[in-house]
């Protein structure tokens, strides 16, 4: 099975564009699990990352974002390839494989692993203090890896869960600026 799996991950027949009358339908699917998971998001997971923020701050200083225009890039444009070749093209082969019970247990175990991957990201704070992702989120991470993995499994498709994990990864960093801390609180406590 592995030497299958290795040949068609090497035919690049996991890239191919699906045919233009599923673009629409592609799509429509992207963002409608875009919204679904930031209602998730906001339900779940930020109120308990500002606290565990709030707590780091006051004891650390400030959070610094000393981020470049390439890791801003390589976040939103680069990385989420990447990753989702290597942690859902597995899932795929399954779904073409049409062993769709065993692909979503797989979904399950590698979402779990691509959150946990997630720990490598640090938060810097103005003190100098470096702290690896905290458990909120890592649990994000490993929710996004489900879902992720579940649009692979619905579409028989990786670019939706490219496209999914590039806008995901956008609207993290654009969201919170653009609408602003006090309103995502006030839906995530509306939730």
């Amino acid at each position: 099975m592995f030497i299958n799996y290795f040949g068609w991950f090497l035919s690049g027949e996991l890239f191919a564009f699906p045919a233009k009358e599923f673009y629409f339908w592609f799509s429509v699917v992207t963002l409608f699990i875009l919204v679904i998971r930031w209602i998730v998001f906001l339900k779940y997971f930020y109120l308990p990352a500002l606290e565990i923020f709030d707590n780091l701050e006051s004891r650390y200083g400030v959070e610094v974002d000393n981020s470049t225009v390439y890791d801003q890039v390589y976040g939103m444009v680069i990385g989420p390839p990447i990753e989702e070749l290597i942690f859902r093209s597995p899932i795929l082969y399954l779904v073409l494989q049409e062993k769709i019970w065993l692909s979503i247990l797989i979904a399950i175990i590698i979402a779990f692993v691509f959150g946990v991957g997630h720990r490598t990201n640090k938060i810097e704070f103005s003190n100098g203090t470096k702290i690896p992702c905290c458990r909120v989120g890592i649990w994000s991470a490993c929710v996004g890896g489900l879902f992720y993995g579940l649009i692979v499994i619905v579409t028989c498709s990786l670019w939706p869960a490219i496209f999914l994990h590039i806008l995901w990864n956008f609207s993290v960093l654009i969201l919170e600026p653009l609408i602003g801390q006090n309103r995502l609180t006030y839906i995530a406590k509306k939730l």
